[in-house]
C-alpha cells in the first residue's frame, strides 16, 4: 500500500498542466518521503513506546498535511493520521477496560478520566475520518475531469484508511456509508470508469459486512444502482460489469440480512442473476447463501444445475439446492425483524417438529450428493462433515420439541402420585419424560464434542468460520445446560454448570464470546441468538426454583430456547465454498512391506525402527491465517491378533510414542523404536498434528498405517507346561527307577525295589574247570556292593572265584545250562524267603 501511495498517482502523468497535479517540486518530494517513514514507523510494533495525546506533535503534523493540495502528500498523511487515531483508540479500550475492573476500588474518577480519554480519542478519529473523506470527494472531482482509466487506484488507501476509521464508531460508520453512497449514485463518478465504482463498492460491502444496520437505510439507491448495472450497454466479455454487479448484489444482501424480503428486492436480484454469465450468477448465490439468505439461494441454484457440463458439478449444485431448501424450513412464519426479537416468549409455539424434520431430510439428501460429487482431488471433507452435524442437530430439536409434546398427549399416570409419596421424589411423576430428557441431553454434548472435533481439524480456515463452527458449539452446548437445568436437582445442576465453564462450555451470559467490533455480521448475528437463548435459560432456571417438578410452563420455556436457536438463519461460512489457505502435509513411513496389504514380519524378541519423513506444501497464499510452527508425530501399536498360549502374558503389549520436530525448508523427519513383546498380529498407525505460531493445535492428519505380524522367536520357546494330572499329583514323592538289569522279566513277579538286601543263595562247592581256551581272560572288574564281581555286560553280578554266574532269567546258573549234572539249591539258615522273589527251581 505504501508502494502505491508513493508512486506519483495522479498527480505524475497528468497531461492538463495543472499546476497542482505537475511533477512535485523537490520539497514535495523531501515532504513525502519524510511522511512515507513516518507512516511505516506508526505502522510497526515500536508505536506503543509513544506517548500520543491529541495535542501531540505528531498529531499535529498529521493534520496539518492531510489537507495539502498535493494529492500524494494528502494520502500518505492520511494513511499516518489513521494509525496514530488507531492507536489511540486502542489505548482508550484498553484502559476502560481496566479502569471497569478496579472501578471498586478507585471510585466515580476512573469512570470519569475513561470517559474523557474515549471522547478524545472518537474526536480523533472523526477528524481523521472527515479529512478522508474530502480527499475521496476531491479525488472524485480530478478523476471527473482528467477521465483518466487508472485512476481507481488512487481511492484504494484513503477507502482502506476511512473503512477502519468507521469501524471504531457507529455514527462514524453511518457517516461514511452515507457519503459512499452518494459518491455512486450522484453522478460524482465518471459513467466510462466502472473501475471506480466497483472499488468503491467494496469499501461499502466492507463497511456493510462488520456493521449492521447501516446500509438498510440506503436500500432503494441500492437496487437503483443495481438496476442501472444491470442494464449497461456492456459486451459478455466485459469483466467490470460483471464484477461491478457482483459487488452491488453482495451489498444488497448485506442489507437485508436480518429483514423480510420485498418483492422488489427480490426481483432484482434473480433478473441480476439471470443477465450475467453463469459464474457471476453462481457468486450471487454463494453470497445470498453466506449471508443467510437461503431462498435467494435455491433459486438461483435450482437454474444453474442443469447448465453445467459435467457430473460432478450437477451434482454439487444439486447438493447447495438442497441445503438452501432445507434451511429455508427452519427460518419461522413468525421471523420478525432484528429490532422486535429481544424477548423470548413462554407462549406455545407453533408445531415446528415437522419442519425441522423436513430440513433434516433435504440435509440427509445434500450429504448423499456431496459424496457422490466428492473426487480425490477435491474431497469436500469439511462440507459432507459440516452437512451431517447440522443436519444431526436439527433432527435433536425435532426430538425435543416431540418430547415436549407428549407431555400434553400423554400426561402422567394416576398411579403416579402414590409413587411420588412412596420414593418421595416429585421427579419421579415424569419418570417417562425424564428418560427421553436425558437421552436428548447426552446427544447434545456429543453434537458439541463433534463440532469442537471439527475446528481443531480446520487449519486453513479463515476466522470467519471458526467463529461460526465455534457459536454452533455453543448453542449445542447451551441446549443441554438447558435440558440439564429442567431434569437435575439443583445440587446436580450446579455441579454441572462448573464442570461446564470448566470444559470451555457456555452458561447462559457468561462465558460466551462478545464480538468485537471487527467480527462480521454474520458472527454478530449467531451470537445474538445465543445471547438471547442465554437469558431465556436464565429465566428456566428461576421457574425450576419456584415449580419444582415438570410442568407445562417449563417446556413451553424449553421449546422456545430450542425455536430461538433454530428459527434464525444460518449463514453458512466461507470455507463451505472457497478455500483461501491451503496447507498440505505428506508422510512417507519406512519400512513398507513388499506387496501392498501384506504385514511386515517381525520375531518378538526384535524390536522394529520406525522413520517417518514428512512434507509440507503450500499454495498460493502460504501462512495467510497461521503457519506451521512444529509438527507432532504420534505412533501408536496395537494388538488386534493375539494368540492363545500369551493370554498369560503380564505384558503390555500396546505402546503410545510421541515426538514433535521443527520443520526446515517445509521438511522434518523423526525416527522410532517400537517392540512387539507378545506374538500377534499389531496395527502401526502414525497420525500428525499441527502447531501453529499461537501455540494453538490442530488436528490435521494425515494418518498411516502399517501391518506388522510379530512371530514367535524359536530360541526363547519355553517348554509347555504339564498336563493338569500331573500337576495335581506333583505333591507325592517320586523314587528313581531300578536299571534295566534288575527289571524282573515279563509274566513273572515284579522284583522289590531294595534287591541290594537279598543275601546271596548258597551254592554247592563245584570243581573248578579251567575256561575254554578260545576265551580271553578279563582283568579286575568291577565289584558290587557285597563284594561281588559285577559283570561288564549288562552289569550281572559274578560270584567269587570258583562260582559260577547266576542267571537272571529262571534264576538258573549260567554254568548249569550247558552242565549235564544239576544244581542243588539250599537256601540260608535263619534267612525268610522275601515276598514277591520267585523260588528257584530245585
Amino acid at each position: 500500500d505504501t508502494d502505491t501511495a508513493t508512486s506519483g498517482g495522479v498527480g505524475a502523468d497528468n497531461s492538463d498542466g495543472d499546476a497542482v497535479l505537475c511533477s512535485a517540486s523537490e520539497h514535495d518530494r523531501t515532504t513525502a518521503a519524510a511522511l512515507d517513514v513516518l507512516a511505516t514507523l506508526t505502522s510497526a510494533p515500536a508505536l506503543p513506546h509513544l506517548n500520543l495525546t491529541p495535542e501531540s506533535e505528531l498529531v499535529k503534523l498529521s493534520r496539518e498535511f492531510v489537507y495539502d493540495a498535493n494529492v500524494n502528500i494528502a494520502t500518505i498523511a492520511l494513511q499516518l493520521y489513521t494509525n496514530v487515531a488507531l492507536y489511540m483508540h486502542e489505548e482508550c479500550n484498553n484502559s476502560n477496560k481496566s479502569s471497569g475492573a478496579g472501578a471498586s476500588t478507585t471510585g466515580s474518577s476512573a469512570s470519569s478520566s475513561g470517559t474523557v480519554t474515549t471522547c478524545g480519542s472518537v474526536v480523533v478519529c472523526r477528524d481523521t475520518l472527515n479529512a478522508g473523506v474530502s480527499l475521496l470527494h476531491t479525488l472524485a472531482q480530478l478523476a471527473h475531469n482528467a477521465s483518466q482509466p487508472d485512476a481507481y487506484r488512487d481511492f484504494k488507501i484513503p477507502l482502506v484508511c476511512c473503512v477502519l476509521l468507521a469501524r471504531c464508531d457507529d455514527s462514524l460508520a453511518v457517516s461514511l456509508a452515507a457519503t459512499l453512497v452518494t459518491l455512486l449514485t450522484d453522478d460524482a463518478l465518471p459513467q466510462s470508469s466502472e473501475s471506480m465504482s466497483v472499488v468503491m463498492c467494496e469499501a461499502l460491502a466492507s463497511l456493510g459486512g462488520s456493521r449492521r444496520k447501516v446500509l438498510t437505510p440506503h436500500l432503494p439507491s441500492l437496487l437503483a444502482l443495481l438496476h442501472s448495472s444491470t442494464n449497461l450497454p456492456s459486451t459478455a466479455t466485459s469483466s467490470c460489469n460483471t464484477a461491478l454487479v457482483s459487488v452491488v448484489c453482495s451489498v444488497i444482501l448485506q442489507a437485508y440480512l436480518g429483514h423480510i424480503w420485498d418483492s422488489i428486492g427480490l426481483d432484482r436480484i434473480m433478473i441480476a442473476a439471470r443477465h450475467t454469465d453463469h459464474w457471476t450468477a453462481y457468486r450471487i448465490a454463494r453470497q445470498a447463501a453466506r449471508y443467510g439468505h437461503h431462498q435467494v439461494a435455491c433459486s438461483i441454484y435450482n437454474s444453474l444445475r442443469s447448465k453445467v457440463c459435467s457430473d460432478q458439478q450437477h451434482y454439487w449444485l444439486t447438493a447447495l439446492a438442497q441445503v438452501s431448501s432445507g434451511e429455508t424450513w427452519t427460518i419461522s412464519p413468525l421471523e420478525k425483524s432484528a429490532g422486535q426479537e429481544e424477548t423470548v416468549t413462554t407462549d406455545v409455539v407453533d408445531d415446528r417438529a415437522k419442519p425441522l424434520t423436513s430440513a433434516a431430510t433435504c440435509l440427509y439428501s445434500a450429504l448423499a450428493n456431496f459424496k457422490a460429487c466428492s473426487t480425490s482431488q477435491y474431497p469436500v471433507q469439511f462440507v459432507q462433515e459440516y452437512t451431517r452435524l447440522r443436519a444431526a442437530s436439527l433432527t435433536c430439536h425435532s426430538q425435543l420439541i416431540t418430547t415436549c409434546q407428549s407431555m400434553r398427549t400423554s400426561p402422567p399416570p394416576a398411579i403416579a402420585a402414590s409413587q411420588v409419596a412412596a420414593m418421595r421424589d416429585e421427579m419421579v411423576r415424569c419418570c417417562r419424560l425424564l428418560q427421553q430428557l436425558n437421552k436428548l441431553t447426552k446427544d447434545f454434548n456429543e453434537m458439541g464434542h463433534s463440532y469442537a472435533k471439527l475446528y481443531q481439524s480446520q487449519f486453513d480456515a479463515d476466522p470467519q468460520t471458526l467463529s461460526n463452527i465455534s457459536a454452533l458449539q455453543q448453542g449445542a452446548k447451551l441446549m443441554a445446560q438447558a435440558i440439564a437445568v429442567l431434569t437435575r436437582p439443583m445440587a446436580d445442576h450446579h455441579q454441572y454448570q462448573s464442570s461446564s465453564k470448566g470444559s470451555g462450555g457456555s452458561s447462559t451470559d457468561a462465558g460466551l464470546r462478545q464480538s468485537p467490533g471487527g467480527s462480521s455480521v454474520q458472527e454478530q448475528l449467531m451470537l445474538r441468538a445465543i445471547a438471547r437463548a442465554g437469558k431465556a435459560v436464565t429465566q428456566l432456571e428461576q421457574l425450576c426454583v419456584e415449580k419444582k417438578p415438570i410442568v407445562e410452563c417449563q417446556l413451553q420455556l424449553l421449546t422456545s430456547i430450542s425455536e430461538t436457536l433454530t428459527a434464525s438463519p444460518l449463514p453458512y461460512p466461507r470455507l463451505y465454498y472457497q478455500r483461501l489457505q491451503h496447507t498440505n502435509i505428506t508422510l512417507n513411513i519406512t519400512p513398507q512391506p513388499r506387496n501392498p496389504g501384506d504385514p511386515i514380519t517381525i520375531q518378538n524378541s526384535c524390536q522394529l525402527a520406525v522413520k517417518v519423513e514428512g512434507v509440507i506444501s503450500h499454495g498460493r497464499r502460504p501462512g495467510l491465517f497461521r503457519s506451521v510452527k512444529s509438527v507432532t508425530l504420534l505412533v501408536n501399536s496395537t494388538l488386534q491378533n493375539r494368540q492363545q498360549h500369551t493370554l498369560d502374558v503380564k505384558v503390555e503389549p500396546n505402546e503410545i510414542l510421541s515426538q514433535t520436530v521443527e520443520p526446515h525448508n517445509d521438511f522434518f523427519s523423526a525416527q522410532f523404536l517400537l517392540a512387539f513383546s507378545v506374538p500377534g498380529q499389531y496395527q502401526v498407525t502414525v497420525d500428525a498434528s499441527v502447531t501453529d505460531g499461537s501455540d494453538e493445535t490442530w488436528q490435521t492428519g494425515p494418518r498411516h498405517s502399517l501391518s506388522v505380524k510379530a512371530l514367535d522367536d524359536p530360541t526363547n520357546v519355553k517348554p509347555p507346561p504339564p498336563p493338569p494330572s500331573v500337576v495335581a499329583s506333583s505333591s507325592m514323592p517320586l523314587t528313581r527307577a531300578p536299571p534295566v538289569s534288575q527289571l524282573p522279566p515279563s509274566g513273572s513277579m515284579q522284583l522289590s525295589s531294595n534287591l541290594q538286601q537279598l543275601p546271596p543263595p548258597t551254592m554247592q562247592p563245584m570243581q573248578y574247570q579251567p575256561p575254554p581256551p578260545n576265551m580271553q581272560s578279563q582283568g579286575s572288574m568291577p565289584m558290587t556292593a557285597q563284594g561281588m564281581p559285577m559283570s561288564a555286560q549288562g552289569g550281572m553280578p559274578m560270584p567269587p572265584q570258583g562260582g559260577m554266574p547266576i542267571s537272571v532269567q529262571g534264576g538258573m546258573p549260567m554254568a548249569a545250562q550247558n552242565m549235564s549234572m544239576p544244581m542243588q539249591y539250599q537256601p540260608p539258615h535263619n534267612t525268610p524267603m522275601m515276598p514277591g522273589y520267585p523260588r528257584p527251581p530245585l
